[in-house]
């Protein structure tokens, strides 16, 4: 129970540094947070594969305006140098951390890898909750 006690909060501390990352809007520190080989699953977008495709990805999120995030571990399981977690996420949207509002909430299943000692997103996927318009 212990270790994935520690796991778990080890995860969101991961989580912590990616939101500080988004709330950079800068995509090469973004990219610190994932892995060479990153899967990541958008909501209503194709599957991006690799860094280029990623940060193509979030140069676009952050031109639509999107400031930050939060996100919350609910579930952790694993050993060794991968984990898998489930959470919830907010996602802003704002000129600037003082002016952002909420733009989308959602839930998220990832696949962590430790890689020299840190944890980093392997394969992301994420689900808007909210009804669209």
């Amino acid at each position: 129970m212990r270790d994935q006690a520690e796991l778990q909060l080890a995860i969101q501390a991961a989580e912590d540094k990616l939101a500080l990352a988004l709330s950079s809007r800068d995509v090469a520190t973004l990219l610190k947070r994932y892995t060479d080989e990153i899967h990541l699953m958008p909501h209503g977008v194709p599957t991006l594969v690799g860094k280029v495709a990623v940060g193509a990805y979030f140069e676009e999120v952050f031109r639509m305006g999107v400031c930050g995030a939060q996100f919350e571990t609910l579930t952790v399981e694993g050993e060794g140098d991968e984990a898998r977690e489930v959470g919830r996420y907010t996602l802003y949207a704002g000129a600037s951390q003082a002016a952002r509002v909420v733009a989308q909430q959602g839930r998220y299943l990832v696949i962590w890898r430790k890689v020299a000692g840190e944890w980093l997103l392997h394969w992301d996927m994420f689900n808007a909750e909210q009804a669209e318009a």
